[in-house]
């Protein structure tokens, strides 16, 4: 017998800022790509300038970024930009920013350790797939329990049902929720 339950609702989802560009020179597309930062979008660009055009100098893109240092990136991307124009070089730069998916916002992780070295580990995007899937388990291996029990047993009978089926070697099984952390691409687990 299979669990069924409803379709679940869509997990949360975490998103960052993308900072995108696109540059055309001479009739082509040079630079294509998105970025991280505000910051390192400018710094591809000028170096693409930089390699392709020696209209203007080293010097003089960073006697426009000192005063700057490093702050308001897309003021010092345009000031670069307006020299290179007076320079006689038309660059085309298109800019753009946008929120873009990184993955869900909590990692809902099922660690079984078997008791014999070996271990094995499920990760969901959404409590209720990792429900799904513990319910299943735990009727698999569920003795004395009627199947239509495990069609709402929450997470925690099933923990102690699929536990019960690894004790005698030993066996355990944790539930982690990680969640995400607004800077960089880690996920910060806790059991319960």
């Amino acid at each position: 017998m299979n669990i069924d339950t409803p379709e679940p609702p869509a997990p949360a989802r975490a998103y960052a800022p993308a900072f995108n560009a696109v540059m055309i020179d001479d009739a082509q597309v040079v630079l294509d790509e998105s970025f991280d930062t505000a910051s390192a979008r400018r710094d591809a660009l000028i170096e693409t300038i930089l390699a392709n055009h020696d209209e203007i100098t080293t010097d003089e893109v960073e006697e426009i970024l000192a005063p700057l240092g490093g702050a308001n990136a897309d003021a010092a991307l345009g000031e670069v930009l307006a020299l290179l124009n007076e320079a006689g070089v038309p660059v085309d730069v298109h800019l753009a920013e946008h929120q873009r998916d990184v993955g869900p916002a909590v990692l809902y992780t099922t660690f079984t350790d078997y008791g014999d070295g070996s271990t094995y580990v499920e990760h969901y995007g959404s409590r209720d797939d990792r429900l799904l899937q513990l319910r299943q388990r735990a009727l698999n291996v569920a003795i004395g329990y009627p199947s239509e029990f495990f069609q709402n047993a929450d997470e925690e009978t099933c923990k102690k049902v699929i536990e019960g089926a690894l004790a005698p070697g030993g066996g355990r099984i944790f539930l982690l929720d990680a969640e995400r952390h607004a800077a960089g691409e880690a996920y910060e687990s806790f059991a319960h």
